[in-house]
């Protein structure tokens, strides 16, 4: 199995740090912290059960979500050098807000400016004397671009492996992979109802698209239904199968319980997706 793992969250109730200790005696775990409470009670459960877990600094390089600010992240890093049962690794930064900007040039200018904020965090470091083994960031659609950026050790993109409807709108370096295969069941004139309604497909980034057949568009969605109109030559009845793209393929996943894996048309095999229902 997997023998280092970076979980790029934070990690703060007692029961989940408990379970991330038992996590730990498989695999090595790293997480995000940014607060000291939280850095404190982290210390104090691997401290007690005799163990060190490798901690990353979240810095917030213009998203706003999670991370600390340049001008705290010495003294910041100095209490988690001080803390039993704690390795400091490094430091993380996700440009979430520029990986889905739709001009290249544009895209390449707003992600440089929050990697340089990055890098000026771990120049900061290592001008006190800490040393910084790991620079992680980067989503799938600023991969060409974080990879360039000297200093960089890792990318965290993950959506590449399926891609989805909102980054091929971007880029389409990769391939798309991933579908919902959708059944007819209603047909009234020029408008049709399917089987993949807001259960089955999230709608976050916006509406899913057909793939196939041609000529058909999502139009809305309820909890189990999707409206769709068809153009005039769409010859399609209640039963027959319809693919449909999600906007967002993370948050889709998410809702299902096995991959059906088909190659070159043909079905290969049925891949169990182990992470559905494990949000406690």
């Amino acid at each position: 199995g997997v023998k280092e793992i970076l979980i790029p969250n934070q990690i703060v109730t007692q029961e989940k740090i408990k379970r991330l200790v038992e996590v730990n005696k498989k695999s090595k775990v790293m997480i995000a912290v940014e607060n000291y409470d939280n850095v404190s009670k982290l210390s104090q459960e691997f401290e007690k059960n005799s163990m060190k877990l490798g901690v990353i600094i979240e810095v917030n390089v213009g998203m706003d979500r999670c991370g600390v600010e340049l001008d705290e992240i010495v003294d910041f890093a100095k209490n988690i050098n001080d803390k039993q049962g704690l390795d400091f690794e490094g430091i993380m930064g996700y440009e979430g807000h520029t990986v889905n900007i739709g001009n290249f040039e544009d895209r390449v200018n707003e992600t440089t400016k929050a990697m340089n904020k990055l890098i000026k965090a771990k120049d900061i470091l290592e001008e006190n004397n800490i040393s910084v083994n790991i620079v992680s960031a980067s989503g799938t659609g600023t991969y060409n671009i974080t990879s360039k950026i000297p200093g960089i050790t890792e990318l965290q993109c993950g959506s590449y492996i399926f891609m989805d409807g909102n980054y091929l709108k971007v880029f389409d370096d990769f391939q798309p992979a991933l579908s919902l295969l959708c059944t007819v069941v209603s047909r009234r004139d020029n408008r049709i109802v399917i089987d993949c309604g807001l259960k089955s497909v999230s709608m976050d980034q916006g509406l899913p698209e057909v793939v196939y057949p041609r000529g058909i568009k999502l139009v809305s969605l309820s909890e189990e239904h999707c409206k769709c109109e068809l153009e005039d030559d769409v010859d399609i009845q209640v039963g027959d199968k319809v693919f449909v793209r999600p906007m967002h393929s993370d948050t889709t996943i998410n809702l299902h319980d096995n991959y059906f894996v088909h190659r070159d048309g043909i079905f290969d095999e049925k891949v169990e997706i182990v992470g559905r229902g494990k949000f406690k």
